[in-house]
């Protein structure tokens, strides 16, 4: 009969061992990150409240840090940018309905009016929050100009450190 292993005072000594080495690893793991993305770290710390954990994320934004600093896929680059992704998934799945891109441009007074005389959505291809409904051609002009403007105006890389 083999031996058996267990957690606690009667743990075999190997197993408490390498349960300590994994803390080891990980806790150098993860200040090893704080000292090479300092920025990163801070800018969480500030939003979070508290220093995240990135050999072993459990929140959601531990996450997006840990893949910001070790996952390189490109195809997060592609699902990042709604046009691209649109085109991606398009591409992959024929059969899948995806809504039609009317307009795509940089500058919002160039949007023809037919196109704004409808239930569409006016969005930034980047960003969240970045979304304006216009139901039954319904909108003013100057105010979705000056909204666009906003938008195209905000950095989000800088700012979010990406």
């Amino acid at each position: 009969m083999g031996a058996r292993l267990r957690y606690g005072p009667k743990t075999h000594w190997n197993t408490r061992f390498m349960k300590l080495l994994d803390q080891l690893i990980l806790g150098l793991v993860t200040r090893w990150t704080w000292r090479r993305y300092p920025e990163l770290v801070a800018d969480l710390i500030k939003r979070n409240g508290h220093a995240p954990c990135t050999a072993f994320p459990r929140t959601a934004n531990e996450k997006f840090l840990w893949r910001k600093i070790f996952d390189h896929d490109p195809r997060f680059t592609i699902l990042s940018d709604k046009l691209a992704s649109k085109a991606w998934v398009a591409e992959r799945v024929q059969s899948l309905a995806i809504p039609e891109v009317l307009w795509r441009g940089t500058r919002p007074p160039t949007i023809p009016k037919s196109v704004l005389q409808q239930n569409v959505i006016f969005k930034a291809n980047y960003g969240l929050g970045t979304n304006h409904f216009i139901r039954n051609g319904h909108f003013n002009r100057e105010q979705l100009n000056k909204l666009g403007q906003d938008w195209f105006a905000k950095t989000h890389g800088l700012a979010a450190l990406q």
